[in-house]
């Protein structure tokens, strides 16, 4: 605690801390920071790590959840009960959205919808999250809230940072993010900020405006941005987003895999505190979706509604819940579509591994049995997809599972002549009932994603469309029932879709 003494001319005979003066050259008053006391000032260290068990891990982010949201539902109380019935009540969710301890499901129940703070571009970043991922983003924040529209409470507008900036976007791009967000479902935008704070944690988060309060590119940008989307989207803004396909998650796989993350291909660090893997590995998985223009959903398996649906896709599904697993499959053999990932039924609810060949409850309806699996890490293998001549390189990632078909027929194998399970089946399809399984063993690369999923979502009947990597295309209906098509040029160069020209970073509301 010396350096508190000798930095501000304090000496330790003095016996007191004067808090003001500290608060003042320290900016204590960001993020509730003050001290009153000279022993509330911290000593900066790194703790040492103990590796405890994954279940108390597991007991630990459930009993934090449920604290914050019994808080949050006893101010949500409190409001009710003397706000006028047109105020509004929602809280700001930060990302990432899945591998943190607070179930954003349940503490926005009640609420009136649900917000987020969107920020496709941080600190260190060198590239911005690809428009899927932000895709996949703003489809997790639908489906909560009863599939109400959300709400942007902060939206990017200057580079974000804490202690190292990255990547600087332009200004097109900025303002395509905030379209995008409203294609997907967003009906209000708030910014952040209008001016840089000039001092504390956040001085490095830029707004609007710089700390000199001058007039800004980017303003310019922003402001024609929200003034065209006024004019051509508020027709459809709150209309509930279609979709025939949706991707589901489990809250306590999101918890488990962000400590136990079973591969290095599953690890994004996007902060010392965040560990986001399983998101990102979800929105590999969804990336299909953004690709082939075809509206999802993302769902928490606790609240799906499997009749809304042709297609599901479910990954990472460890902890299999038996009831959930009934209800699959009845669906499946009423004519659903099934993508099921590695790693499937491999636990019970307790976090136990189960015993039971894998994939555990689904071994009947994947028709496979699992006999063996390989951690991929950083590494990938090379995967023989039926139909597909062997110069088109496509690759399985992260894991991989090494499948026996008991019924079910293999679609794609393991082809690295590197690896000793070489010719052994990756992916299967099994007919049940009226339905289809696909039980990918591995999770397959950009490429083989795009084969896999273009057979998938023809056979669920979903029309997939290309128009290109950095195209995105979303369908929405008007409040009159009028079908509209917004598409998004996620690029640097123009171009034309649909028969529509667009600048770069730019979009067009098609009817």
């Amino acid at each position: 605690m010396a350096f508190v003494y000798h930095r501000l001319a304090f000496t330790p005979l003095q016996g007191t801390l004067p808090p003001a003066r500290l608060n003042a050259a320290w900016g204590s008053v960001f993020w509730g920071t003050i001290f009153s006391r000279f022993d509330q000032v911290p000593v900066p260290r790194v703790q040492p790590s103990t590796r405890l068990s994954p279940a108390l891990l597991l007991d630990y982010d459930r009993f934090m959840s449920d604290s914050a949201i019994a808080f949050a539902a006893a101010q949500v109380a409190a409001i009710r009960q003397r706000a006028r019935p047109e105020v509004f009540v929602t809280t700001n969710l930060f990302p990432p959205p899945l591998s943190n301890a607070i179930d954003f499901e349940e503490l926005t129940r009640g609420m009136d919808f649900a917000s987020y703070d969107n920020y496709p571009v941080w600190g260190d970043q060198d590239a911005p999250l690809p428009h899927q991922f932000q895709a996949f983003v703003h489809a997790y924040l639908r489906g909560l809230c009863g599939n109400r529209p959300f709400t942007i409470m902060e939206e990017f507008s200057g580079q974000q940072g804490h202690v190292c900036l990255g990547y600087l976007p332009p200004d097109g791009q900025v303002a395509l993010w905030a379209t995008q967000a409203i294609a997907h479902g967003a009906n209000k935008i708030v910014y952040f900020r209008g001016r840089t704070v000039p001092y504390g944690q956040e001085q490095l988060c830029y707004g609007i405006r710089d700390s000199d309060d001058h007039e800004t590119a980017r303003e310019g940008a922003l402001i024609a941005q929200a003034a065209r989307a006024r004019a051509e989207l508020a027709d459809l803004a709150s209309v509930p987003v279609p979709a025939a396909a949706c991707l589901a998650y489990s809250k306590d796989d999101a918890r488990v895999l962000r400590e136990q993350y079973l591969s290095k291909g599953l690890v994004l660090k996007g902060a010392e505190w965040m560990q986001a893997g399983y998101d990102l590995e979800l929105a590999r998985w969804f990336a299909p979706f953004a690709t082939f223009n075809v509206n999802a959903d993302v769902k928490s398996t606790a609240s799906l509604d499997l009749s809304r649906y042709k297609l599901l896709s479910l990954p990472l599904y460890q902890m299999a819940d038996p009831a959930f697993v009934a209800r699959i499959e009845d669906w499946v053999r009423s004519g659903g579509v099934l993508v099921l990932g590695y790693r499937a039924g491999a636990r019970d609810l307790r976090n136990w591994n189960v015993d039971l060949p894998l994939p555990g409850l689904f071994a009947n309806l994947a028709g496979v049995r699992v006999n063996r699996f390989e951690s991929l890490n950083l590494t990938k293998t090379r995967l023989s997809i039926h139909g597909l001549p062997p110069f088109l390189p496509t690759h399985g990632t992260v894991w991989a599972e090494l499948l026996e078909p008991q019924g079910a027929t293999p679609i794609a194998w393991y082809a690295d002549q590197a690896k000793h399970y070489r010719g052994t089946p990756a992916v299967t399809l099994n007919r049940y009932g009226a339905g289809r399984v696909y039980y990918l063993g591995t999770s397959p690369d950009e490429a083989a994603m795009f084969f896999l999923y273009r057979r998938i979502l023809r056979d669920a009947g979903l029309s997939p469309r290309f128009l290109g990597t950095q195209v995105e295309l979303v369908e929405r209906r008007s409040e009159r029932g009028e079908r509209l098509r917004i598409v998004l040029n996620h690029s640097p160069r123009a171009r034309r879709v649909l028969g529509t020209r667009l600048a770069p970073w730019g979009w067009a509301l098609v009817r």
